[in-house]
């Protein structure tokens, strides 16, 4: 198994970013199933999606992402970090730059991703249940 990874060409001029296949851990895996069982129930269970990307002002996507990272500094915490992708991500599409909006949802997910390695890892050690 493998995913697709974005990365910048060495010598573009501007950063231009191509795919390539990387392998994929088992407990990356694992992570990944959980999430795609849960898109295809919400997929089942609310068939429209959404009616758009955001209702948050650009003003307020600048002045919630300020904050984000600020937090961030502070507290270096997950829930932060997540925020500042988001933002990152609603920032992106509001300024029109779609690909750069792709790669923010894909940070959003990769952040997912190791807090769930995060919260397996504390299961594991039997931390919490």
């Amino acid at each position: 198994m493998a995913y697709l990874n974005l990365k910048a060409k060495p010598n573009a001029p501007h950063k231009e970013k191509f795919l390539t296949a990387e392998p994929v851990m088992p407990n990356e895996q694992r992570n990944l199933n959980l999430i795609i069982g849960e898109l295809r129930m919400a997929e089942q269970k609310h068939p429209e999606f959404c009616k758009g990307m955001a209702t948050t002002t650009a003003e307020n996507v600048k002045k919630y992402l300020s904050h984000c990272r600020k937090e961030k500094a502070e507290r270096g915490t997950c829930d932060w970090i997540l925020a500042e992708e988001i933002y990152e991500a609603f920032e992106a599409y509001q300024n029109g730059n779609l690909q750069q909006c792709l790669v923010e949802l894909a940070q959003c997910g990769a952040v997912i991703l190791r807090m769930m390695e995060m919260v397996a890892g504390e299961i594991k050690a039997g931390d919490r249940a």
